[in-house]
């Protein structure tokens, strides 16, 4: 293995991260998300458009969404460290909660063909196939992606998921 930074570099695996924010400026929000990912993949950051959805199950503006997919070389542990550093960096806190608004979430719907569950951690991410705005951004960066756990195509998952008000993000 070789060491960078204090961090035991491993074989890349694929990651599929889960963008979304509704207060402030959404849209900008996605686009420096994707900057900051730029900086800990190993190779180019594949990204959805970014799609609007109305704040489901929660008050507050609709929330713009996107979905990215690159190469990390280190662990699904060190990958939430990163993620959590760049959400506070923009204004999230780390005692966040659920169906809040926020500036900035970055969730971790796959590594690899891997499954982590764990109090803070656990992928795939356990509503990611339920949630449109998940699967219609994902069926873009990854047409033929199927959770490891699941045996339904992104079609299928999309066809059964909630019902909710999206639409791609228009300027």
């Amino acid at each position: 293995m070789i060491r960078k930074r204090n961090a035991i570099l491993r074989s890349p695996e694929w990651v599929i991260i889960g963008i979304g924010a509704n207060l402030g400026a959404p849209r900008v929000m996605i686009e420096t998300a994707l900057k900051e990912l730029s900086e800990i993949a190993m190779n180019e950051v594949v990204c959805s458009s970014i799609w609007k959805s109305e704040a489901s199950g929660m008050d507050g503006d609709d929330f713009a969404n996107a979905v990215a997919k690159f190469e990390f070389n280190e662990s699904p542990h060190n990958l939430l460290g990163k993620l959590q550093s760049i959400e506070a960096k923009y204004g999230r806190a780390p005692d966040h909660g659920h169906h809040t608004p926020r500036t900035l979430d970055l969730d971790i719907i796959a590594f690899g063909d891997q499954q982590i569950s764990e109090v803070n951690l656990c992928i795939p991410h356990p509503h990611a196939a339920q949630r449109l705005f998940v699967l219609l951004p994902l069926r873009e960066v990854d047409p033929n992606f199927r959770f490891f756990d699941q045996p339904k195509s992104l079609d299928e998952l999309i066809e059964r998921a909630e019902r909710l008000r999206i639409e791609k993000w228009e300027d």
